[in-house]
């Protein structure tokens, strides 16, 4: 995941937290990507960014924070 990757990226957080805003939670992606940059992806399908997965480190562990998929490419294997 890079930041220019967020805007796309908040607009799939809602899927995963939808009590949460775009702007708010786009401040906590870019949060946990800059203290995480290893553990932040996006998954890309033809050129679009379709899903995103985040993960937090706690002692020697890493967390899974968020997974998300695009609904349209869900169910797709």
């Amino acid at each position: 995941m890079r930041k220019e990757d967020l805007t796309v990226v908040s607009e799939l957080a809602m899927l995963a937290n939808p009590h949460a805003t775009k702007e708010k939670y786009s401040e906590h992606l870019l949060d946990e990507l800059k203290e995480n940059p290893d553990l932040s992806f996006v998954a890309v399908y033809n050129g679009k960014i379709v899903g995103y997965v985040q993960a937090d480190l706690c002692n020697d562990e890493a967390i899974l924070e968020d997974i998300v998929v695009d609904k349209e490419y869900q169910g797709k294997g």
